[in-house]
């Protein structure tokens, strides 16, 4: 008896918080999905913009981008993220020395994604970049990174990689669905060139919603996307080892 009322009071506690939350995600969606249903006008169009936005050639080139990017940076973020723990782990006895190295690995993530962008657009800028002017030190060819469509995404995907790999150990479930959303560093590293070379899906709904003013379709696919998202986590969670405690 005791515990059930424990349980009632954490559940009385817990449920404005919660409650807020739901209606700050909720509100949100309801607006998408009104937009993706509406024209311009406010008219009832149905599925018009869902057919539109599926049909458009450019929403699976973006997708391919976005699956090139996760293969390249997830892959290296895991490996690297589970060697340094290790490394740690197993290497490193003393517990300031693992607090500093806590420390250290937090840097970059705290560190906003437009100021990454900023500092490694300056690091891969074709003339006065730090990379070139050391590649030119040593007399080797010094490329367009972030002109060039292959090296363009290596460029960003070398940026994901530095600022996430130190704690991906920690966070690598979550890595798949902050892939999917990968903007602000892209953003102002190439605008999503050259070409469609690195305009990942996220940087895709934006042109379609901000720079070609079709709301209604990027709407349509912000809701594709979120229940995309949410069955993606309903069948993963299902692999999870549940809390028997």
């Amino acid at each position: 008896m005791a515990r059930s009322r424990q349980e009632r009071l954490v559940y009385q506690l817990l449920l404005p918080g919660f409650g807020a939350v739901f209606v700050l995600a909720t509100i949100p969606f309801v607006l998408a999905v009104v937009q993706a249903v509406t024209s311009d006008n406010g008219s009832f169009i149905g599925l018009d913009n869902f057919a539109r936005a599926l049909g458009n050639p450019l929403l699976y080139e973006s997708i391919k981008q976005t699956g090139l990017y996760a293969s390249i940076a997830l892959p290296i973020e895991i490996l690297g993220g589970l060697g340094i723990a290790l490394l740690v782990h197993r290497t490193v006895r003393s517990s300031a020395i693992r607090a500093a190295i806590y420390i250290a690995a937090m840097i970059p993530i705290v560190i906003p994604q437009i100021a990454v962008g900023v500092v490694f657009r300056l690091v891969f800028a074709p003339d006065y970049g730090i990379l070139n002017v050391l590649l030119g030190q040593t007399g080797a060819n010094q490329p367009l990174w972030l002109s060039s469509p292959p090296l363009a995404m290596i460029a960003t995907a070398t940026v994901d990689i530095w600022q996430w790999t130190p704690f991906v150990y920690l966070v690598l479930f979550f890595r798949i669905a902050d892939v999917i959303r990968v903007f602000d560093h892209v953003y102002v590293l190439t605008g999503g060139g050259p070409g469609t070379t690195t305009q990942f899906l996220s940087l895709y709904i934006y042109r379609i919603g901000f720079k070609f003013s079709d709301l209604g379709q990027a709407s349509a696919l912000a809701v594709v996307v979120m229940v995309a998202m949410i069955l993606f986590y309903t069948v993963v969670s299902r692999f999870l080892p549940a809390d028997r405690g």
